[in-house]
């Protein structure tokens, strides 16, 4: 039945509709459960079943009697990614942040280019004239002093006129302050990478209470069969007690079975388990 909904769909389309990647899509298909975690591949069925409205009752029988024939597994750990892929932490607007700045300063540089080039011949001749008058004044004027005087005029202006010449041209600082201010206010994109769902499977009845860290909104379920959590953005997940396993798509497990509250953060598709403080200051110093 999987099978007839990805040829029917296409396994791009399946993946997009139920944020499985194309990965573990083609693992069920291949019925490869060893590279799944056992509630992440349950999960991923009741996703499918949910999405298309099929019945996967055979897929999930070849699952059980997989993994109850499966040797244990004890002390998977649970690792926390502290970088992810530059795509999806940074995203592209830096660059063009870069860009922009280098086309402001060299449309600056041939601005200053052109002007230059235009006004030297002037200077030049300015220059050379008063050096010729400079000159005829000396030899019509018997007075060394007077002379001395004109030639030191005519060198200072000649340097001051070199000074304005070298001088940078000085940026247009409020078209600058502009850009800057245009850049800032625009968003920068946030490309869609398609993560798997987090996947709760419990034992037995589990209330859970989600907290969305960016709408701030909360949601409480009560669930009884495995239950996926959209693992985009950040989030925070507290549960009523520790009877259930949950996974993420990065392969991280946990398998837990006390009375205890536990508390998990979800960052852009990783799990990690945090204590009570954390979630605290996470959540703006509330418990719930």
């Amino acid at each position: 039945m999987l099978e007839t909904v990805i040829k029917e769909n296409t396994l791009k389309k399946v993946a997009e509709r139920t944020k499985i990647s194309e990965r573990n899509l083609q693992k069920l298909v291949n019925r490869e459960f060893g590279g799944l975690p056992r509630p992440q591949a349950f999960g991923f069925v009741a996703i499918i079943e949910r999405e298309f409205g099929v019945d996967l009752s055979a897929l999930r029988e070849e699952m059980s009697h997989f993994y109850q024939n499966r040797p244990a597994q004890t002390g998977e750990p649970i690792f926390s990614r502290e970088d992810l892929p530059s795509a999806r932490r940074q995203g592209g607007g830096a660059g063009w942040a870069v860009l922009g700045i280098v086309l402001l300063l060299a449309g600056a540089g041939y601005y200053y280019y052109q002007n230059s080039v235009k006004q030297t011949p002037s200077k030049e001749a300015e220059i050379s004239k008063a050096l010729a008058e400079a000159e005829r004044n000396m030899t019509a004027t018997p007075s060394f002093t007077q002379a001395e005087t004109e030639a030191q005029k005519v060198e200072a202006e000649a340097q001051e006129s070199q000074n304005q010449a070298a001088a940078p041209a000085e940026p247009n600082t409020q078209e600058a302050d502009d850009a800057k201010t245009k850049r800032a206010s625009e968003p920068e994109p946030e490309p869609y990478v398609p993560l798997d769902p987090v996947i709760v499977e419990p034992t037995v009845k589990l209330w859970l209470g989600i907290i969305d860290l960016k709408t701030h909104k909360r949601r409480v379920k009560i669930i009884q069969r495995p239950f996926d959590i959209d693992s985009h953005g950040k989030k925070l997940l507290l549960t009523g007690h520790g009877r259930f396993e949950i996974s993420d798509g990065e392969g991280n497990i946990i398998k837990l079975n006390d009375a205890k509250k536990h508390y998990f953060l979800i960052e852009n598709g990783v799990l990690q388990e945090i204590d009570e403080g954390a979630f605290r200051r996470y959540n703006g110093g509330k418990g719930w």
